[in-house]
């Protein structure tokens, strides 16, 4: 198999003698059976060989926040260190389920942020997206937590002079002052559940303070729409990814999509014979269905014809290489970035979600209330919408003047 990958006898030879060399070899013969290009196979040899160097006892069973430690220790040095990790652990996480090693962690920690995660997603209604930033960051704090004492009293000794020392801790280690408010309020939200649930004795919660965060002192979030028709604009067609991510970008910016909702799109979802869209809200928990615009609808038809692999998959989105799987939150997010970088587009957010901010501030313009614009973006709140039509001070202040002169 490596000889087929390698041809230097010295990087064949390390692959040979590397640890778990035949449980690599096994990984690599399904994915080429899968299809996978020897590209891609050569890029997955030497991330398996890291992987096993890293963890060495992996046959022994490993769980995901070891994964996440030997992800981070490998990207120390590294100048993409966020994506070099983020590659470790979906190769490792994927490698270690296919082999049977991943164990479920029962940790005390993993058990109370399991058992807080299942509180957000049933009671809260939260999405998975969101839940993640919880589980980052009160697996952070408790963590933490732990190294200053007994692991086995967990939250029973935490007050609010543990909570600010945390927050020193990592303000001084390279936290920004808008992650320093995320935390803020996920541990807020955290430290309510604890006390009513008697993980801890001392109401933490209300001492917990957020940095002040200006809400127009970062403007604008999102690309002009002037950049985002020469996006569209300069795409080529006569290249299939640029087919595909044509109709992606076009449904993120016409109807301002989120890239869940681009990835999750079926099949069954697209309404030729009433021309309709339909999309799953997941902080709202139902489908929303739009009128099919006709420019969004002619990109999604030119990608079905010309492009999208035949599949079983009902996903309307798939990977053009082989084995054509679906479309990950962080490949929307790279196929929009790409392209800002590509024609010098400044834009204070660089992945789908700026182009959500750009439809909402064009329909703003356009004369539509917040309400309308809520409508379209699929918010619960009137006060989501807020952040994302901020950038528009004209029609803020002819608003204003509506309000005063008691027209609203």
């Amino acid at each position: 198999m490596y000889e087929s990958l390698f041809r230097d006898r010295l990087t064949i030879a390390k692959h040979r003698n590397g640890p778990l060399a035949a449980e690599r070899e096994v990984y690599l013969r399904k994915r080429m059976a899968e299809g996978y290009s020897r590209q891609t196979l050569i890029f997955h040899a030497r991330q398996l060989l890291l992987i096993a160097e890293k963890l060495r006892m992996l046959t022994a069973g490993v769980t995901t926040i070891e994964i996440g430690l030997a992800a981070r220790r490998s990207a120390t040095k590294r100048k993409d260190r966020v994506k070099a990790q983020q590659r470790f652990i979906f190769l490792a996480t994927k490698w270690s389920k296919e082999m049977g090693w991943l164990k479920e962690d029962d940790s005390p920690i993993a058990l109370m942020v399991k058992e807080y995660e299942s509180f957000l997603g049933s009671v809260r209604g939260l999405s998975p997206k969101t839940l993640v930033h919880h589980r980052w960051y009160v697996t952070d704090f408790l963590k933490w937590n732990t190294q200053q004492g007994d692991e086995s009293r967990l939250l029973t000794s935490v007050t609010a002079d543990h909570v600010d020392r945390f927050f020193i801790n990592r303000c001084k280690t390279g936290w920004s002052r808008p992650s320093a408010a995320c935390a803020a309020r996920v541990l807020r939200t955290f430290f309510r559940y604890a006390y009513q649930n008697g993980f801890c004795s001392v109401p933490v919660a209300d001492s917990i303070h957020s940095p002040r965060i200006y809400g127009l002192e970062n403007l604008p979030a999102g690309p002009s729409w002037q950049d985002v028709a020469r996006v569209v604009q300069q795409m080529d067609l006569s290249k299939r990814t640029d087919i595909r991510d044509k109709a992606i970008i076009m449904l993120c910016a016409v109807y301002g999509f989120r890239s869940s909702e681009v990835c999750q799109l079926r099949l069954d979802d697209l309404d030729w014979e009433n021309s309709r869209i339909r999309v799953w809200r997941s902080k709202q928990r139902r489908r929303q269905e739009y009128p099919m615009v006709n420019t969004v609808g002619e990109a999604i038809i030119q990608y079905l014809r010309q492009v999208r692999p035949s599949s079983d998959r009902r996903e309307v989105f798939l990977l053009l290489s082989p084995p054509f799987g679906t479309l990950s939150a962080q490949v929307v997010y790279e196929i929009v970035s790409t392209r800002y970088d590509k024609l010098g587009i400044a834009s204070r957010k660089r992945g789908p979600h700026s182009l959500r901010h750009a439809c909402a501030a064009r329909l703003i313009d356009q004369g539509f209330s917040l309400k309308e614009v809520g409508d379209q973006l699929g918010h619960r709140y009137a006060s989501a919408t807020s952040a994302y039509v901020k950038v528009d001070l004209r029609s803020l202040r002819e608003i204003a003047v509506l309000v005063e002169g008691g027209v609203l």
